[in-house]
């Protein structure tokens, strides 16, 4: 694996990298912004470090993790087709009960991205139900992209949400993991980087996000 730095680029595998994550030493080697280059479906691509330390592990014995991002976004999908009846109201935007959820850790997305898959953990994540999932591969929330609310130091120094680049080399939409209003809706993020909303329904790009701890 291919460590890209502003002025050098390092080559180290995911295992010794896990190995210097878990032992609390990942500032000695990378920072926010430093991109991975990894196998995904078949090709190398760059994933971003967004955060060290700052997603915390399902597995509490886990206590140093590291965040990254991939920085193309993939195919499109919709958030969900399939609502869940909740207070006799059909809710479509529920993050834990999302189509592009189970899609994200499915057997199916962990062959595309086996390099990866082997290294990435569950991490405890925040959703706007108030409620808290347990995701391997996940969306950024509305308020992780938003500079003034985001934990992740990658985001802090924007002063727009970023819109990742596509292959072909233009910003395009990009959903949340966050609902928006009643059942129908969910938070997405232009390709200028603004934020608004679209059905649940509609089928849109996503750049995954996960943890390796």
């Amino acid at each position: 694996m291919q460590i890209n730095k502003m002025f050098k680029s390092d080559v180290i595998s995911l295992e010794d990298l896990r190995t210097i994550v878990r032992n609390g030493e990942a500032r000695n080697v990378i920072t926010e912004g430093d991109q991975l280059c990894i196998n995904f479906d078949g090709e190398i691509v760059p994933y971003d470090v967004i955060g060290i330390d700052v997603d915390k592990a399902a597995d509490e014995k886990i206590v140093h993790t590291i965040t990254i991002q991939a920085h193309e976004l993939i195919e499109e999908h919709p958030f969900s087709t399939k609502g869940n009846t909740e207070d006799n109201y059909i809710k479509f935007n529920k993050w834990e009960d999302s189509e592009i959820r189970a899609y994200l850790n499915s057997d199916e997305y962990a062959i595309r991205c086996s390099e990866l898959d082997e290294y990435a953990i569950p991490v405890i994540k925040d959703n706007t139900d108030g409620k808290t999932t347990e995701d391997k591969f996940f969306l950024l929330s509305a308020s992780e992209y938003d500079a003034q609310s985001t934990p992740y130091p990658y985001y802090k120094d924007k002063p727009h949400r970023a819109a990742k680049h596509v292959k072909n080399d233009f910003n395009d939409y990009q959903f949340t993991r966050s609902a928006y209003g009643n059942g129908n809706f969910v938070w997405y993020i232009s390709g200028s980087g603004d934020i608004s909303y679209d059905l649940a329904t509609s089928a849109l790009p996503c750049a995954p996000a996960c943890v390796i701890g």
